[in-house]
Formats: structure tokens, C-alpha cells, sequence
């Protein structure tokens, strides 16, 4: 991403931010988990691995919030709250103004859902300089399993990021410590889920590629 690439991509998350704060009705909510994904969105902007302890810095800073990004599938069930199908009857609404909302919902969840796995690659890029291939494969899948683990604290257990700075013993232990049949289930349904979307990220992103050198 280049810089104008970058500051288009900051204002949009600007206006759909102020959008959702004013007319979000009962996806107020999405502020704030829109917010959160587009941080580590923002520190990939600025990762270099020539920068020695900074880079560390920043990419751990990354790791904590990158798992804000896919959480953002999960509010897919908010959808319910718009009376646009009730499940037993055939009819489907006409009212535009409930579709209208569910393309901002969906813009939301899917847009910076994207962009923010694609974020991956962007921190993967800078470790190919320094570790093998395999080793960076291995990394994605691993912060796929983590944020998946983050995703279930975040939904059932009402665990957001800055929980780790306000209460850092408990928080650890509710993530690492706790476990239950249907969390490892959910973990490794997310875990599913994200390894899937970034194969097609990356399909998108590689034809993309292919098709501009054909081109030119």
C-alpha cells in the first residue's frame, strides 16, 4: 500500500466510524469493534524489519490486536435484530431501509475483515528476510489458532485487548488456563474459517498479480 493508499483507507474507516456513531441505530457497537480491527491495520503500515527492536515492538503490538480483525465474522449475529426474514414464512422485506443497513453491517464486517487478514502478508513479507518459508507458513497458522483463542474469549467471555494492560493475571489465565469441550470446538472452527479466507485472499491477491504482468 502505498501512502495515498494508506491515508483513502484511514478515511474511510473515519466516515464509516462517524456514520455508525450517528446512524447506526442498533449497530452503534460497530464503532468500536471496527475501530479495534483497523488498529493493527495501522501498525502494519508501519512494520520494517530493518528497523531491528522497533519492528519486534510494533509486531507484537500487532499480535495483540490482529485477532480484532477476524473477530469481526462473529458479529454476523447481530443480523437477527433486523426484521427482514423471520425463518417460517417464505416472504422476505421490501424495506430498503433494513437492507440498507445490512450492507453497512456487511460492508463493516467484511471489509475490514479483509483487509485486516491481509495484514498477514504484510508482517509474513518481513519475516521472509530473515526466516524460511516453511517457518513463516508455520507463523500464519499459529496466529490464526491464537486469534481464534482470542475470538472465543472476546465473544463468551467479554474479553477485549485492553483487558491484557487493566487486568493482566486473569486475563491470562481465562485464555490460557480455562478450558471447555466447546471452546477447543470453536477454536478450531475459527481456526477453519480464517485458514480458508486467507487462501482466497491470497487467490485474489496471486491471479491479481498474474493478470497485471499479462497485461503489460
Amino acid at each position: 500500500m502505498n501512502n495515498k493508499e494508506k491515508w483513502t483507507f484511514r478515511i474511510v474507516t473515519l466516515v464509516y466510524c462517524l456514520y455508525m456513531h450517528y446512524y447506526g441505530g442498533p449497530f452503534y457497537f460497530m464503532i468500536l469493534n471496527v475501530f479495534l480491527a483497523y488498529i493493527p491495520i495501522e501498525i502494519s503500515f508501519h512494520l520494517n524489519i530493518n528497523n531491528g527492536w522497533k519492528f519486534w515492538l510494533l509486531a507484537a503490538f500487532w499480535l495483540l490486536f490482529y485477532p480484532n480483525a477476524p473477530y469481526l465474522l462473529t458479529d454476523f449475529i447481530h443480523l437477527v435484530h433486523l426484521p427482514i426474514y423471520d425463518g417460517y414464512s417464505i416472504e422476505i422485506s421490501k424495506n430498503m431501509n433494513y437492507w440498507w443497513d445490512y450492507s453497512l453491517m456487511g460492508l463493516g464486517i467484511i471489509g475490514f475483515t479483509i483487509v485486516g487478514m491481509d495484514s498477514i502478508n504484510t508482517i509474513s513479507r518481513q519475516l521472509l528476510y530473515k526466516f524460511k518459508g516453511w517457518q513463516v507458513i508455520t507463523f500464519q497458522i499459529i496466529v490464526q489458532f491464537l486469534s481464534s483463542l482470542a475470538i472465543y474469549v472476546g465473544r463468551f467471555d467479554r474479553l477485549h485487548s485492553v483487558y491484557i494492560f487493566a487486568e493482566p493475571v486473569n486475563t491470562i489465565k481465562l485464555i490460557f488456563f480455562t478450558w471447555s469441550q466447546n471452546k477447543i470446538q470453536f477454536i478450531l472452527i475459527m481456526t477453519f474459517l480464517q485458514i480458508g479466507l486467507f487462501y482466497f485472499i491470497n487467490f485474489v491477491r496471486k491471479n491479481t498479480k498474474k493478470n497485471l504482468s499479462t497485461n503489460n
